[in-house]
């Protein structure tokens, strides 16, 4: 049956407003305010539109084509508001892909017409469907139930990010609330505020339940095939030795880095020939999540200039926090970067970066390795013998920590940095290397990369740049001579941190500090020995990979779902039997405070109605008061007597046209409270509690209609 429209007004403005929260379940994913414009239109045009058709359509359909068709038409309004989505013509691709792009793309995304339109679209939609409900349907609650589900859908599509979500959430609850004010019997009741829970407990388990596990949360855009953009680059690691070959060629400028290299990209695995990257490249947004649950130090903006660089790799101070909205892609774990076209003389970009903040000297001692990625502990088979015997230089016993920190300080003291020597990385390569005790910092990173791995210790390469010299214009110049290569090692709870085993080109008298902070200086390594061989178990077999050092852990995507699925269900279940618990006494509290002499009779009579359904009653609703006095007194004669006094006092308030005295409404809750009693006494607790158990969500007893 159709409600009344005029009346419906008031709950049409709660529930345009609920849906406009639902729609902000999306804002994490974009920065600023870009969405309160879109949102709120879609929201209140959805609901206009339904509104003005329900008055013009009976058939339920005709009103959604209308609604749906108008959506598409602000749809396309929206579309040629900005130059940048290609005119109207390009709404219907919008449509069908630009949710694609929203789950594919790092957190923020940019504010364009197409990812805006995602969750416009979705709110006009739940704004649409919760006015039809509002309008055709009888349920107080259900109009809200679109809102919900786009605010759920919004919360899951941007877990990755970070933010307040707790607005969006109070908001709909709020809108319950005063929906229920509004539309619903009498005063608002528990199973109401019971759905009201639900809905706020299923819009927090995307992101609520990951914050408590501590973990990095789940990322649908891992799970998305289109999300990866083939990698076709050259290995930035073969071009190393063409940017010495030039060591005086401008390649780019930078300012303000904060830091001494900047990093182009990382390599992780190891054939025995080659390195090359395991790094999967999602489409770029404006930001890249952090790698670790470290701390992070402050940000910083990098401005960097394109020379003579080419490729597509771009260089970057520390990690990247912040992109342009011309990055192609980033390798999240990694964050290496990669630009739509390749790279042009004059070209500029500006980064945001945030690099781990340093690790106190107390702290090293107790940092541990992590137990992974499994890519970062894979060793090539038929490893040299000298590469066995370096690993057998680092004393035991120490931190892991301290024996990246030996490894380093054993290379930078007994071997020679020649950057004019051969940079080959295959295994005969690096044997040699070994064997002469000089070569390149391609040739240094490689060799401490293997024997970090021997020890257990997860580390990958890293090609990237020194800083370069300052100019006169506060700028830094960076040439070919500045190209070098380093490693890092994966920590638990800490991330990569860079270890830089090169020592300066000739002999060791002033050596740079490392990238990570992790070298000391020795004497000349020809005036000092190496140090003997302690004995050593035998080496692992180096076909397979060393145990991982870091305590076993779960999976954190394991402890995440889990958390997801086991934390909100324990949540309902505490709130149900609260609320179970509660439901008799706050249903009796309300009756008793039923305004008017016969509504508190009446009150008393369905106390007792409801006190009796546990004796399972046949007809009990329709029963006569006389009927069911006779009743109970074949059952059990004092509950009867107590039956038989209420009876006439309820006949009076149920038929008769004259109200109950005072008097008479206080003895009905006496008898009332009486025949409760007597039922507690002969019925087992068990029963009463399984019977408790199944009446939280009853619906609760009107005076208008006492039968409903």
């Amino acid at each position: 049956m159709t409600t009344n429209l005029r009346s419906q007004w008031p709950p049409t403005a709660v529930v345009a407003l609920a849906c406009a929260a639902g729609g902000f379940g999306f804002q994490r994913a974009f920065e600023g305010s870009v969405l309160v414009v879109p949102v709120l239109v879609a929201a209140s045009g959805g609901a206009l539109v339904v509104r003005a058709a329900a008055r013009m359509f009976r058939r339920w359909w005709a009103i959604q084509i209308l609604a749906v068709v108008s959506g598409v038409l602000a749809a396309a309004v929206l579309m040629s508001m900005d130059q940048r989505s290609g005119g109207p013509a390009r709404t219907p691709a919008a449509l069908r892909d630009g949710w694609l792009d929203l789950l594919s793309m790092t957190l923020p995304v940019p504010d364009r017409p197409e990812l805006v339109l995602v969750p416009a679209a979705l709110t006009w939609l739940s704004a649409a469907a919760g006015i039809h409900l509002l309008v055709r349907g009888r349920s107080p609650l259900a109009p809200l139930a679109p809102a919900g589900v786009v605010l759920v859908l919004g919360l899951a599509a941007t877990v990755p990010a970070t933010g307040y979500v707790a607005v969006p959430v109070v908001a709909l609850a709020m809108s319950g609330v005063t929906l229920l004010a509004l539309r619903g019997p009498g005063r608002p009741g528990l199973s109401a505020g019971l759905a009201l829970a639900l809905v706020a407990l299923l819009a927090l388990v995307p992101a609520g339940s990951l914050v408590i596990s501590g973990s990095p949360p789940y990322d649908a855009r891992e799970e998305l095939p289109l999300a990866a953009v083939a990698e076709t680059e050259v290995s930035p690691l073969d071009r190393v030795a063409g940017w010495w070959a030039e060591p005086a060629e401008t390649l780019f400028r930078t300012r303000d880095t904060g830091t001494d290299a900047l990093r182009l990209a990382v390599l992780d695995t190891y054939d025995g020939r080659e390195w090359g990257s395991t790094g999967k490249f999602t489409i770029a947004g404006l930001g890249v999540p952090p790698d670790a649950p470290a701390e992070l130090g402050p940000t910083r903006k990098q401005d960097i200039w394109i020379e003579r660089l080419t490729g597509r790799y771009l260089p970057a101070p520390a990690r990247p926090w912040r992109l342009p909205d011309d990055i192609r892609a980033v390798d999240t774990a990694s964050g290496t970067l990669l630009t739509r076209e390749p790279l042009r003389p004059a070209q500029h970009y500006r980064l945001v970066t945030r690099a781990h903040a340093d690790v106190p000297a107390a702290g090293q001692s107790r940092l541990v390795a992590a137990g992974g990625p499994a890519s970062a502990l894979v060793l090539p088979v038929a490893l040299p013998e000298p590469l066995l015997g370096l690993t057998r230089a680092v004393p035991t016993g120490q931190p892991d920590f301290a024996q990246a920190q030996s490894l380093v300080t054993y290379l930078r003291t007994y071997y020679h940095h020649d950057p004019h020597a051969t940079p080959g990385a295959t295994l005969g390569e690096l044997e040699t290397f070994l064997t002469e005790r000089t070569g390149t910092a391609v040739q240094f990173a490689g060799v401490f990369v293997l024997a970090a791995r021997l020890l257990g210790l997860p580390s990958r390469l890293v090609v990237g740049f020194r800083a370069g010299v300052p100019a006169a214009d506060a700028t830094r110049v960076v040439r070919g001579a500045d190209a070098t290569v380093w490693a890092e090692i994966n920590f638990a709870d800490q991330g990569w941190l860079a270890f830089d085993p090169t020592p300066s080109p000739g002999t060791a008298a002033e050596r740079p500090k490392p990238v990570g902070g992790t070298g000391t200086d020795q004497g000349d390594p020809e005036a000092s020995p190496p140090p003997p061989v302690p004995e050593q178990a035998p080496s692992p077999d180096p076909a397979e990979p060393p145990p991982a050092r870091a305590v076993d852990r779960p999976d954190p995507r394991t402890v995440s779902i889990a958390l997801a699925v086991g934390v909100p269900v324990v949540l309902l279940l505490a709130i149900y039997l609260t609320a179970a618990s509660a439901a008799p006494a706050w249903r009796r509290r309300v009756r008793r405070s039923i305004p008017g002499r016969r509504g508190r009779a009446l009150g008393a009579w369905h106390d007792v109605l409801d006190n009796l359904r546990i004796l399972d009653v046949p007809d009990l609703r329709s029963a006569t008061p006389e009927y069911l006095a006779a009743w109970l007194s074949a059952t059990d004669r004092p509950l009867g007597e107590r039956m038989a006094k209420l009876a006439p006092l309820a006949n009076r308030a149920l038929f008769s046209r004259e109200t109950p005295t005072a008097a008479e409404a206080d003895e009905s809750w006496a008898q009332a409270d009486a025949v409760r009693a007597r039922l507690r006494s002969i019925v087992s607790r068990r029963r009463r509690i399984a019977r408790r158990l199944g009446s939280v969500a009853r619906p609760r007893w009107n005076a208008e209609d006492p039968f409903r």
